[in-house]
C-alpha cells in the first residue's frame, strides 16, 4: 500500500479516473484496477460501484464497466498533493498528483470566480488566468494519460 485517499487504499496498480458530475463540485475520482477493487469484486461486496469507462482493446476502444471506489475530489486532495515523487504509481495517479498542486496554486492565488451554471445553480469557475496559468493547464491536459479521463464523451458509438 502506498497511501490512502479518504481511507481507501492506493497501491501500485490503482488507476484514478476523474468522473465529472452535473456540476464541477459533483465530480469524483474513481479508483479502480487495484488489489482492493479486485478483492471487492471477488467477494461480491458492494462498496465498489461500477463505473463505465472507455478503455483500449487492441487497436480499438470499448466501453467497460469496472468496479471503482468513488472518492469526492476534495477528499483526495491531501493524498494526491503529498504523494512522494519516487512513489511507484500508475500514470493516472501520477497525473492527478501533479495536477493537484497546480489547482491548489490557482485557488491560493484567487484564480476563482463565482458563476452560474446553465441550470441556474451557483458554481465556481477557474479564472481569470494569465498566459502562464493557461499554458500550465494546457500542458497538463495534453499530458494526461487516457486512464485519467477515460469516461465516455457520447452515449453511443463511436466510442470516444
Amino acid at each position: 500500500m502506498l497511501g490512502s485517499v479518504d481511507g481507501v487504499l492506493i497501491d501500485e496498480r490503482t488507476e484514478a479516473t476523474f468522473v465529472p458530475g452535473h456540476h464541477g463540485r459533483d465530480g469524483v475520482l474513481a479508483l479502480w484496477g487495484d488489489a482492493a477493487a479486485d478483492r471487492e469484486r471477488r467477494s461480491g461486496r458492494v462498496d465498489a460501484e461500477p463505473v463505465e469507462l472507455v478503455v483500449r482493446a487492441g487497436s480499438q476502444v470499448r466501453l467497460r464497466s469496472v468496479p471503482a471506489r468513488r472518492v469526492p475530489v476534495g477528499l483526495a486532495i491531501e493524498a494526491l498533493a503529498s504523494l512522494p515523487a519516487a512513489a511507484e504509481v500508475t500514470p493516472s495517479v501520477r497525473a492527478w498528483s501533479v495536477a493537484t498542486p497546480v489547482a491548489l496554486d490557482l485557488v491560493a492565488r484567487g484564480r476563482l470566480a463565482p458563476s452560474v451554471a446553465a441550470d441556474g445553480t451557483d458554481t465556481w469557475r477557474v479564472g481569470p488566468l494569465d498566459l502562464d496559468d493557461h499554458a500550465r493547464i494546457v500542458a497538463l491536459a495534453d499530458a494526461l494519460p487516457a486512464a485519467a479521463h477515460c469516461v465516455p464523451v457520447t452515449a453511443g458509438p463511436p466510442r470516444r
